[in-house]
Order: structure tokens, then C-alpha cells, then sequence
């Protein structure tokens, strides 16, 4: 079927803004005219499946980008209460999610996933009791949201989807049971070629191993490490380091195995951060701008517009 061209956007919360950004320059550049109109499959985790859900319905990288710009403060406004009570930010959510829907249902509409094009696979973690399920009726599991036909989940309208795939333990409140998918997939690109190599799509979205072409963009690789050769701790000791460790290795693993499995056909744009920056930290907003604009985005991006002109464009 010739290339089959995949975009997968990492999750992240607020440097989603920076994955906008850095796709506007590529969109601008006119020696790559076209490009993202070519792409046959969008997968996102967590801010990438809003961002995904939002290329698909329609937006452009830079109307999105302006979104997260806007909307980021009011999204990620801390509760009064956890601001003055240190007890309620340990048991509740930092924040609620009815700011995260107005937004996302202003970018999407009442869109299902079935209305969608190009087609598009989100995930998220379903942490329901399913009655139906005679042997594991209380096993939670991982939940792949896609339109590409078979067993798919056309009916979904596109929002609430989304609000599921972006739910991130600690942050937000789990909708409708279910969590983020950046558990157990912050980089969806194995996602995305496990989605796209299932025998049950419908023939246009059925490619072969080796039509497959991927552009992976990724959030900013936050620097952390814990130091010491040991560590004797205890659950309230590993609780603050687990999301990121849990997040940064399911990342750095499917881009391992997506570079052992497509070699010069896979592409991974992802920038270093000098310091970290938390998905919800609206303050940093600015910071992401000119980590957009940088010297060393316009050197990832060089390298970028070269691999889709010898991979994407052909």
C-alpha cells in the first residue's frame, strides 16, 4: 500500500504546548508543504491524545499551541484549599477537570472518533469492575481508543475520550474510571504500530511492517536522577519519583524498540530540558515559548524537516 505514515505525540500536560510549536515550524516551512496532511494515523498519550484529537478534528498546530498558551493558567488552577490545607492536596486531586472539558470540547465539538480524519489512537487505563467479564471481573487493564475499524470505538465522542486519556493520577480526577494513559504508554509510538499492523483494521488501515514511516515528538526529556547506589526506602520515599520514573522508562523504551523494529524510518524529535518543568506549572509557559524558538529546537528541527523530505515526502 506504499507508506503508511505515522505521527505519534507524547504526553506531558503543558509542554503539550511545546509539541504545538515545534509541529507550527514544521507546517510553516514551505519545502515541507503538506506533510501533516499526509499523515494516515495520529496517536497521543494524555496531552498528545488532545493534541492528536485536536489535529484530527480539524485544528491546526499552531490554533492548538495558542490553546494551551491561553487556556493553561485557568486549567491548572490549584484549588484554594490545597493552596492553605497540606492534608487535602495529599487525599484529593490538585485539580478538577471542568476547566480541561470546556477546553477540549471547544477544540473538538461533539465529534466522535468515527467523524475523525486521519484516523487516531489514544490511550488510557480502565480501572472499572467489569461485571461482564466472568473470569476477571475486577482486573483493571489498558484501554486503546482508535477508529481504524474491527473492534473499534467509532461511537466515542472525541471529548470524552479525551478527558480519559489525560486524567493523570495525582493531577486530575479519573473520568468516567478511567486514568491516564501515560501509565503504562507516555510514548505511544509501539502503541501506534501495534494499532496499525492489527489484522482486524479496516484495509486502509491495514500496513505492512515495512510501509510503516514514524515521527515521534516527544515533551522535553526532564532531567532527573536519584543518586546513591542504594536505596533501602519505603513506599513514602519512592512515592514522589514513581510517576516520572514510570513515565520516562515506558518512553525511552518504545523508542528503543521503535528504532530497533523501522531503523532510518523512524524519527523521534525531543528536546532536553536544562531544568524540569511540571506538566501543570502554567508559570512556565514563557519558558516553553523560548525553548520553542531555541537554538537547539531549530538544530532538532533541521534534523527533523530532513527526515520527513527523505522518508515522509517520497
Amino acid at each position: 500500500m506504499g507508506r503508511f505514515r505515522i505521527l505519534s505525540l507524547d504526553g506531558g500536560g503543558l509542554r503539550g504546548l511545546l509539541t504545538g510549536r515545534l509541529l507550527a515550524q514544521l507546517s510553516d516551512d514551505p519545502e515541507l508543504a503538506g506533510w501533516l496532511d499526509q499523515v494516515d494515523l495520529i496517536a497521543g498519550t494524555s496531552t498528545g491524545g488532545i493534541l492528536a484529537l485536536g489535529l484530527a478534528a480539524g485544528q491546526t498546530p499552531t490554533q492548538l499551541a495558542d490553546t494551551y498558551h491561553r487556556e493553561g493558567p485557568r486549567i491548572f488552577r490549584r484549588h484554594w484549599l490545597h493552596n492553605v490545607d497540606h492534608l487535602s492536596s495529599m487525599a484529593t486531586a490538585a485539580f478538577g477537570n471542568a476547566e480541561l472539558e470546556r477546553v477540549v470540547r471547544s477544540v473538538v465539538g461533539d465529534l466522535k472518533l468515527g467523524d475523525l480524519k486521519p484516523r487516531v489512537t489514544v490511550p488510557a487505563f480502565d480501572l472499572r469492575y467489569d461485571p461482564t467479564d466472568g473470569k476477571h471481573p475486577a482486573a483493571w487493564k489498558p484501554k486503546i481508543f482508535h477508529n481504524c475499524g474491527g473492534d473499534d470505538d467509532a461511537a466515542e465522542l472525541a471529548w470524552r475520550v479525551a478527558l480519559r486519556a489525560s486524567a493523570a493520577p495525582t493531577y486530575l480526577p479519573s473520568f468516567d474510571g478511567y486514568i491516564d494513559g501515560g501509565v503504562f504508554a507516555n510514548n505511544p509510538t509501539m502503541v501506534a504500530i501495534a494499532q496499525a499492523l492489527d489484522g482486524r483494521n479496516d484495509p486502509s488501515c491495514r500496513p505492512k511492517l515495512d510501509d510503516l514511516v514514524v515521527l515521534s515528538v516527544g515533551t522535553g526529556r526532564v532531567p532527573a536522577a536519584v543518586g546513591g547506589a542504594a536505596h533501602n526506602w519505603g513506599y513514602l520515599r519512592w512515592a514522589p519519583h514513581l510517576l516520572g520514573i514510570m513515565m520516562d522508562g515506558v518512553s525511552d523504551i518504545a523508542h528503543f524498540q521503535a528504532e530497533r523494529l523501522l531503523s532510518d524510518r523512524y524519527h523521534r524529535l525531543q528536546l532536553k530540558l536544562e531544568q524540569p518543568i511540571d506538566l501543570a506549572d502554567a508559570r512556565r509557559i514563557p519558558q516553553l515559548e523560548d525553548l520553542a524558538s531555541s537554538q537547539e529546537a531549530s538544530d532538532l528541527l533541521d534534523k527533523t524537516q530532513a527526515f520527513l523530505r527523505q522518508q515522509w515526502l517520497v
